[in-house]
């Protein structure tokens, strides 16, 4: 159990970093650079939904520009 435990805390790091590293990316740049670099996809097209298995909602999408 200790083996899950652990595993749990460091998946939780990973987060906490993963988001920390996305708001210091993407906080002082204007969404141009954003949509440039990757980091923001705006606008979007909405080309596909359907119901998966076990109710799940699929949405497709695709950059318009």
């Amino acid at each position: 159990m200790d083996y899950f435990k652990r595993l749990s805390h460091l998946l939780q790091t990973e987060k906490e970093e993963d988001r920390r590293q996305y708001e210091s990316l993407t906080s002082h740049l204007p969404i141009t650079d954003r949509r440039e670099n990757g980091a923001t996809w705006y606008p979007i097209a909405i080309r596909d939904t359907e119901i998966g298995r076990g109710d799940y909602l699929t949405i497709e999408v695709e950059r318009t520009t």
